[in-house]
């Protein structure tokens, strides 16, 4: 965590995935029980970067995306790095008992180019914490946006959005040859 310039507020560095495969659908977990909040919503794979061992937003994304849904980074395509971090909170200030209350994530555009076949997930590859997700789907960004994503970051999953989908058409449109 490191202290916000613009107030008291604590935010966690994170990476986040936007992991989509040829229709364009985007990979989103069902948040587990063994979480403290939104038991149940979807989202896609993210998590803390290491910043004490100054860990790059890059390397941390392949890292959380294996830790979490078991997907080897030589199956991923880095499509595009969004251009500026996106910053949520959840309270004005962060509470004694908390070590951050918001998140400046760092959101990468992945193509999952080798067999994207949820089947060959693995929700327990991290030996060290208990499994994020207890299913995972392609979905939809309104998904994650609407009413089943996680009501905290629902405006920084619209921002991703507005920002990631004209690169997913981009990227299928001069990459996938049309069936």
């Amino acid at each position: 965590c490191h202290p916000c310039r613009m107030s008291n507020n604590r935010l966690r560095d994170c990476a986040g995935a936007i992991i989509f495969n040829e229709e364009g659908k985007i990979l989103i977990g069902r948040r587990s029980t063994n979480k403290k909040i939104e038991v149940g919503k979807w989202q896609p794979p993210q998590g803390g970067i290491k910043v004490d061992d100054q860990e790059p937003p890059a390397e941390a994304v392949f890292r959380e995306v294996h830790e979490e849904v078991g997907i080897p980074r030589e199956e991923l395509v880095l499509v595009k790095q969004l251009d500026e971090p996106i910053i949520y909170g959840r309270r004005d200030e962060c509470p004694p008992d908390k070590t951050h209350n918001g998140q400046i994530v760092y959101f990468f555009i992945l193509f999952w180019k080798v067999n994207p076949d949820l089947a060959r997930c693995r929700l327990d590859m991290d030996p060290t914490a208990p499994p994020e997700f207890d299913q995972l789907q392609w979905g939809t960004f309104d998904i994650i946006t609407g009413n089943e994503g996680m009501q905290e970051k629902v405006a920084m999953y619209k921002t991703v959005a507005e920002k990631a989908q004209p690169i997913i058409h981009k990227y299928l449109a001069e990459h996938i040859k049309k069936q």
